[in-house]
């Protein structure tokens, strides 16, 4: 069988008129070979690249249980971030809490912003855990926070319009 790119979980059967000889034999399809594949879980992926430092499998599924769905973004070959999508009752405690900063600062949009994407990236980043310290924030290139901001938001189902028609259908 023959894995979709798009969606490796997703199989494409293999012409009828093609016989393989057991799990390890390499089918030919079209004149081309093509070696049997074996998922790799992203988990793998990443405790290949990262080792020990990958937090446990079980630590995880404890986050997956707590959270519903973990995410992983790998921005260099050197660094990666596990985290969780944005729950109704947090993104409402911080719009409260930025709405009464802003009021105070006067509303300056650079500052709600900086506020918003901080208290949303450190309530979700769940690796590192140190995401938000100081040196962490100084460090970082600049727009890594503003990156991760945007994944949590995309995985919490803030989505353009657009984006969300396309996955909508009349029955």
């Amino acid at each position: 069988m023959k894995t979709n790119m798009l969606n490796p979980k997703a199989k494409q059967a293999a012409p009828q008129n093609v016989q393989p000889e057991g799990p390890e034999a390499n089918v030919e399809l079209d004149g081309v070979i093509e070696a049997p594949e074996e998922e790799q879980s992203v988990l793998d992926v990443l405790r290949e690249n990262f080792g020990d430092e990958v937090p446990s499998a079980a630590m995880i599924e404890g986050w997956k249980v707590m959270h519903g769905a973990v995410y992983t973004y790998m921005p260099t070959r050197d660094e990666f971030f596990l985290f969780r999508p944005l729950k109704r009752q947090e993104h409402r405690n911080a719009q409260r809490e930025i709405n009464q900063v802003a009021e105070r600062s006067g509303g300056d949009p650079q500052v709600v912003s900086d506020l918003w994407n901080e208290r949303v990236v450190g309530s979700c980043v769940l690796y590192p855990d140190n995401m938000m310290s100081t040196q962490m924030l100084n460090n970082s290139p600049a727009g890594l926070l503003t990156t991760l901001f945007n994944l949590i938001m995309e995985k919490s189902h803030f989505i353009a319009p657009e984006i969300a028609l396309q996955s909508c259908a009349r029955l």
